[in-house]
């Protein structure tokens, strides 16, 4: 509630730091669907998810494709695909207009600065990553069932 109080504050201050939160916030939230929509599209493509079976009995909680599966509810082929399809457009769309500014030619003090942000956040982690995280970082834990075998 505090940070969301604080946050608040900003409308208050400066319109175009309010603006540029926002748009932020909308920037990252379309950004996360666009990568899992894009995910489910490529494996939806190639092939790499097996049917739903109601009597498979693999472990299907793992990372490896070749043990990902369909659940019982899904959109049947062609329609999950163009639907993914179409959802990757629109998403894509919508982060790249999720940076402009909100007036035609903005001045350095009206501008939409959240490209900035982005691009400063997506380079540190990204270097972050590369000098220290890639050597420490072990993966999810995956809980297996000592009945079960691969």
């Amino acid at each position: 509630m505090v940070i969301a109080v604080l946050l608040s504050f900003i409308g208050l201050g400066s319109p175009v730091a309010f603006n540029s939160v926002v748009s932020l916030t909308v920037n990252g939230l379309y950004t996360s669907y666009l990568i899992g929509n894009t995910l489910l599209l490529w494996r939806r493509v190639t092939g790499a998810v097996k049917p739903y079976s109601a009597s498979d009995t693999t472990l299907t909680n793992t990372i490896e494709s070749e043990f990902l599966t369909w659940g019982p509810w899904r959109i049947q082929e062609p329609f999950g695909t163009i639907i993914n399809g179409f959802g990757c457009a629109y998403l894509f769309v919508m982060v790249l207009f999720s940076f402009w500014p909100i007036a035609i030619n903005p001045e350095p003090a009206t501008m939409n600065y959240s490209s900035l942000m982005c691009g400063s956040v997506a380079i540190f982690s990204v270097v972050y990553y590369l000098c220290w995280g890639k050597r420490t970082y072990t993966g999810p834990v995956i809980e297996i069932d000592a009945g079960v075998a691969k």
